[in-house]
């Protein structure tokens, strides 16, 4: 529950989100190149050769993708974790003070 109360403060559901319909995008337009060159009226040299060369224009491209998935990912991790660092130094920051006013209160009870 907390993961997902931070992912919406960060944006981070709004994200993946983006990245799925990314990947669905590319899955489908690559799924309809392949069927496209199944179906069209070509000798099968022809049609095995645009397989292999829709294959390897497929494999380029989800290689570009993941890559540029995981330096986005990268990115991000560090973003959160720069804010969960200054989200645990204001809590002991926080802390701090609350143990101070509990001694102060202490000193001030024992008088």
């Amino acid at each position: 529950m907390l993961k997902n109360i931070i992912d919406a403060l960060n944006g981070t559901t709004r994200r993946k989100n983006q990245i799925n319909v990314a990947a669905g995008t590319t899955a489908g337009v690559l799924l309809g190149v392949a069927t496209g060159i199944l179906l069209a009226p070509k000798s099968g040299h022809d049609t095995r050769n645009d397989i292999a060369n829709a294959a390897k224009n497929g494999y380029n491209e989800v290689s570009k993708a993941a890559k540029k998935t995981a330096r986005y990912a990268k990115k991000e991790a560090s973003i959160l974790k720069s804010k969960v660092n200054d989200f645990k130094t204001r809590g002991k920051h926080i802390k701090d003070i609350a143990d101070d006013a509990v001694e102060d209160l202490n000193a001030e009870m024992k008088i």
